[in-house]
């Protein structure tokens, strides 16, 4: 995963679900990427075990918020173009559910 202090991308699409703030940016590419914002208690390296597609490869700021995400310009995607339809579907999914899930679980674990 790669850790960048911040980049400014246009959001092509954005949402909240799960209530976790989510976004879609094109990259310089042409593809998308799609990105979850973090709460204030995440804990380092939780990304690690989300299974998204190719895995987290972003973790900093995209517009000033705090975010990690993922990316279809790897060898997995030599051949496949993403829609937008189908990026914002793994971004809900995959990422925004991962991120959900984490943060409620370790939440969980302090309450007891």
């Amino acid at each position: 995963m790669e850790y960048m202090s911040e980049i400014n991308k246009d959001i092509v699409n954005q949402g909240n679900d799960y209530n976790v703030n989510w976004y879609v940016t094109r990259n310089n590419f042409g593809s998308f990427n799609g990105y979850a914002e973090l709460p204030g208690d995440w804990h380092d390296g939780d990304e690690d075990d989300l299974l998204v597609h190719g895995g987290v490869t972003f973790r900093g700021k995209l517009n000033g918020v705090e975010v990690i995400g993922f990316d279809t310009t790897d060898e997995l995607d030599y051949d496949m173009r993403w829609s937008l339809n189908e990026i914002v579907r793994e971004t809900k999914e995959r990422l925004v559910r991962g991120v959900y899930d984490s943060i409620t679980y370790r939440r969980s674990q302090k309450a007891r």
